[in-house]
């Protein structure tokens, strides 16, 4: 028979907490959201606005305003666009006001363009996901990164499981002290 302390209780407690962090998240990012995307190899910002809307289906919109003023080197065009999307979270109706290549891949949502200094290009799209800040970055000769408002990643099955294993040891700990 297997003897449950008060260390292992206080140990459960914990990988649920660790868990529910892990899932939920702490604070939610203002919406909309203001970031600058920043060239590390050749120093050049742009400004990036992010807000995201109620789409009548219960889904949401989320839309980007990148104000394209400066590239890594005089004269070159924005060629892409990318916002995170860890996990692979559904999306549909991508959208961009110049003419665009969409693309996925395992971690982002990608636009290739072709767009020429000193425009403002918008881009969308609609995902049931709600939103958390996630990584963003663009390509004009050299990339720009920064952070921006994107959909939250859906919970990986290791940290749903450790949630129940936490939630299952404390409730198998009160069966047995009921006894």
């Amino acid at each position: 028979m297997i003897k449950i302390t008060k260390y292992a209780v206080v140990f459960g407690l914990i990988v649920a907490l660790t868990g529910v962090a892990g899932v939920s998240g702490w604070a939610e990012p203002a919406n909309p959201y203001e970031s600058t995307l920043v060239g590390i190899a050749v120093p050049f910002t742009n400004q990036l606005t992010a807000l995201v809307t109620d789409n009548p289906d219960g889904s949401y919109h989320y839309e980007y305003t990148l104000v394209f003023e400066n590239a890594a080197f005089f004269g070159q065009p924005l060629t892409s666009f990318s916002v995170g999307n860890i996990t692979g979270v559904p999306f549909w109706n991508q959208w961009c006001d110049f003419d665009f290549t969409s693309a996925s891949s395992l971690d982002s949502v990608y636009w290739y363009v072709d767009v020429p200094q000193g425009n403002t290009v918008h881009f969308s799209y609609d995902s049931a996901a709600e939103f958390m800040l996630v990584d963003v970055t663009m390509n004009a000769g050299l990339p720009a990164d920064g952070q921006t408002l994107g959909m939250k990643p859906i919970p990986e099955p290791g940290a749903l499981a450790t949630l129940a294993f936490g939630l299952l040891g404390i409730g198998w700990t009160n069966i047995r002290r009921r006894r």
